[in-house]
């Protein structure tokens, strides 16, 4: 009987030590998103941390009395120069989700509230699991006649994406400084190519008339990676 009692507690012992090792290696913890939560009565959010696991988009409740105003920004910038992630500002007891998380590979990252600064600010600690590629923009200018785009008042790009989906992309073209066209909320699949026009704004077909050549750029833009920028003369 005694050796029957060792050999359990020796199993026991054993189990808990791949346990302990699993755990340290992020295989034991069950990740999931958290609600990121606003303190009721104060500035400051409820807990010190928040978890997540990798592809996820958590939900930012401000549970703040009184309508105070909170949000969840990322104090890391993204490869657009903005936040790595953010949230919208919302009043009391509202919800809303953070977007770019979604592209966060495991790690902890700072965030805070912009209404109240570095003294409303927690981490958000993202463990295994399956991250969303951030979206790739490629856009190029075709070859096209200047003449045409004065005609019809359209210039043509071409956008592709290489990453993951992107929806809300803006493009803009520019001659010099001044912003001659632009397009907003376009969506590109992963993998595939889009020929779109961008409409003239008055100012654009002022500074287009009668010119014989114009070195037009074109930027593409989508929230939480990196702008692609074309340029071409065209003549």
């Amino acid at each position: 009987m005694p050796s029957a009692r060792k050999s359990r507690a020796r199993r026991a012992a054993l189990a808990a030590i791949a346990a302990v090792a699993i755990a340290a290696l992020g295989g034991g913890v069950a990740w999931a998103a958290e609600v990121i939560r606003a303190s009721p009565l104060s500035n400051t959010y409820t807990a010190q941390t928040f978890d997540m696991a990798a592809g996820e988009i958590p939900t930012f409740t401000n549970g703040a009395v009184g309508g105070v105003p909170h949000d969840v920004a990322a104090t890391a910038r993204g490869p657009d120069g903005r936040f790595l992630f953010k949230s919208a500002v919302i009043g009391s007891n509202r919800s809303t989700p953070v977007r770019g998380t979604q592209y966060l590979t495991p790690g902890t990252y700072r965030f805070f509230c912009t209404v109240h600064g570095a003294s409303m600010a927690a981490n958000l600690r993202v463990g295994p699991g399956n991250p969303v590629p951030r979206p790739r923009l490629d856009v190029t200018i075709p070859d096209q006649r200047l003449g045409a785009v004065r005609n019809t008042g359209k210039l043509r790009v071409k956008l592709a994406d290489q990453g993951s989906n992107a929806s809300g992309v803006r493009l803009q073209a520019f001659l010099g400084r001044v912003k001659i066209a632009t397009k907003r909320g376009v969506s590109v699949p992963a993998g595939t190519r889009r020929q779109l026009r961008l409409s003239l704004t008055r100012r654009g077909r002022r500074l287009l008339r009668g010119r014989q050549r114009a070195a037009i750029k074109v930027q593409a833009s989508v929230s939480f990676a990196r702008t692609d920028t074309a340029r071409r003369l065209l003549d």
